[in-house]
């Protein structure tokens, strides 16, 4: 196991988490909403758009159980080396998705849906850089 004390070498402060995820599940929810309102959209649009909400929500689910302390007994707080495999693999494929797959739906079906998207798209990515850190940091710990 791993001591829970391990932080990237960009670390953010603890704060910085508390206040972006919530804006950046809110856009997402704003994205949704406005993708049902919009009339312009079509309904392939809106169901490509309300299907990789959810996948991704599935696949942000898998990495917050996998990176955090919830699979491991709650008396030791520590993580095991392969939930940092584990967690930088599922968040590697999450980066993917959305530079490949839903960024380009997004902007396909509307220029505005896909900005409402880009502060997601780079949180995630900077959420990736500090998984490889933190990946690194606690493989190269004995």
């Amino acid at each position: 196991m791993v001591s829970d004390d391990i932080k990237a070498f960009w670390q953010p402060p603890h704060i910085v988490f508390e206040v972006i995820w919530p804006i950046l599940y809110v856009l997402l929810g704003i994205i949704c909403i406005f993708s049902f309102e919009y009339k312009k959209l079509s309904n392939a649009c809106k169901i490509q758009i309300v299907k990789h909400s959810i996948y991704e929500a599935i696949g942000q689910a898998f990495w917050l159980l996998s990176f955090g302390k919830y699979a491991n007994s709650i008396a030791t707080f520590d993580r095991y080396k392969i939930q940092y495999f584990i967690s930088t693999g599922i968040i590697l494929t999450l980066v993917l998705y959305a530079w490949c797959v839903r960024m380009p739906t997004l902007i396909r079906c509307s220029k505005k849906i896909g900005i409402l998207y880009l502060p997601y798209l780079l949180w995630i990515s900077l959420a990736a850089i500090l998984n490889i850190q933190i990946l690194y940091i606690a493989l190269n710990l004995k």
